[in-house]
């Protein structure tokens, strides 16, 4: 019976002497940002909300103040001068920083999808995708923060990236999740008619910029934003804020659109752990930051993220 018992403590001693010398990872617990039956699809319905509470909470405010008119008033004019131009700067950074969030998450779906397609698969389309999304995140924080009637020049370049690297992530997206990907038609057809509706929209809104500009080439642009009916250039100013406001919200749907996407996925937070029990578990470690995004796919599979270049 001695020899047993002591038998059977060895064994206990070295079970838990090799189980101290088990990898960090395997102890420490993966926190993932996901909701229960939700997953990540959180993220673009935020977005969409912060993006359009942004451009009503300026517009109210703009009118109260009397800043604008109120009939179809430039995006931008309604958020020119304080205090609505501090939530104007505010609400469209967060969602610059949430749409960056959304084209990450959805280049590691589409690399990890097509991670088996060999030589077919479309990284150069991928990455052009990301590229584009990166674009218009950018250029939607360079609007918010250049006001019109401070920088102007700057203001319109962050418009013209915002506007053009959206409708050129919609259209890639769109491609993909069609020629790639083999999503069903109630995915990328919505898409497909957003992405057509934004480019129809954009050449109304650079086609009556043109007409009011040639029209009435000598008024300057801060003096749009307060246009009477009685005012010669009133309908291409209308139709050009119109159009500006139809381009918002048909991006803003656009990102609602992935939502149904994001549902079965989470995103593992980044990991702490030390290098030398991660990577050689039996040696003395050594304190490392070993950055550990993941991609759970079904909320069971982790795959690794892939690096956008």
């Amino acid at each position: 019976m001695g020899g047993q018992e002591s038998l059977f403590g060895g064994l206990l001693n070295e079970t838990f002497n090799n189980s101290l010398r088990l990898p960090f990872s395997l102890w420490s617990s993966h926190m993932s940002v996901s909701c229960f039956h939700v997953g990540l699809s959180w993220i673009p319905i935020l977005l969409a909300m912060i993006l359009s509470s942004t451009f009503f909470i300026s517009y109210i405010l703009a009118i109260y103040k009397g800043s604008v008119e109120p009939d179809f008033p430039m995006i931008s004019a309604t958020g020119a001068v304080p205090p609505e131009s501090c939530i104007f700067s505010q609400g469209l950074n967060l969602s610059a920083f949430l749409s960056l969030i959304c084209c990450y998450i959805w280049y590691g779906i589409a690399s990890q999808q097509t991670r088996y397609m060999g030589t077919k698969q479309p990284r150069c389309l991928l990455k052009w995708c990301s590229v584009t999304g990166i674009i218009g995140s950018l250029g939607l924080s360079i609007v918010g923060n250049f006001q019109q009637m401070s920088v102007e020049v700057v203001h319109v370049i962050g418009a013209v990236m915002s506007f053009i690297g959206s409708i050129a992530y919609i259209l890639i997206m769109t491609h993909l999740c069609r020629r790639y990907l083999g999503y069903h038609s109630y995915y990328w057809a919505p898409r497909l008619c957003i992405g057509i509706g934004c480019i129809l929209s954009g050449i109304s809104f650079v086609g009556c910029k043109m007409a009011l500009h040639l029209k009435n080439p000598d008024r300057p642009s801060s003096s749009l934003s307060r246009i009477l009916p009685s005012d010669p250039v009133y309908a291409e100013s209308v139709c050009s804020s119109a159009s500006e406001w139809i381009l918002g919200f048909l991006i803003i749907l656009f990102f609602l659109t992935l939502a149904p996407e994001f549902r079965r996925y989470a995103l593992q937070l980044p990991e702490v752990g030390k290098i030398k029990q991660l990577l050689f578990p039996y040696s003395r470690p050594e304190t490392f930051l070993t950055p550990s995004t993941r991609i759970c796919a079904n909320m069971k599979n982790i795959v690794s993220a892939p690096c956008l270049f």
